[in-house]
């Protein structure tokens, strides 16, 4: 989906994670869209440890300022995934994410 990008294309036969994470532009407003319509979401890795020299690593910069981990794990069936998805898709289509 426009602006929504996997963070990985495929994985393991059998593997189930506890989340899927994508990248997105606007993280926090991408996050606030999706709690607000029911799905859990989590911004991945977020923060920064003070004492690490962070302009010496702009690809976890990137990372840590992009990622949210969808909900995928075990205890969903195909309907919450369905629901995810269309959030998703209705988050891509209404320009919130075009900067």
């Amino acid at each position: 989906m426009p602006g929504v990008v996997p963070l990985y294309q495929s994985l393991p036969e059998g593997a189930c994670p506890f989340a899927f994470p994508v990248i997105t532009r606007n993280r926090n407003e991408f996050n606030h869209y999706l709690k607000a319509h029911g799905v859990s979401t989590c911004p991945f890795w977020e923060g920064y440890h003070r004492e690490l020299l962070w302009d010496d690593f702009p690809e976890a910069r990137c990372l840590k300022d992009t990622v949210t981990a969808l909900p995928v794990n075990q205890s969903l069936g195909k309907s919450h995934m369905q629901y995810i998805a269309d959030r998703v898709a209705e988050y891509c289509s209404s320009g919130v994410d075009k900067n």
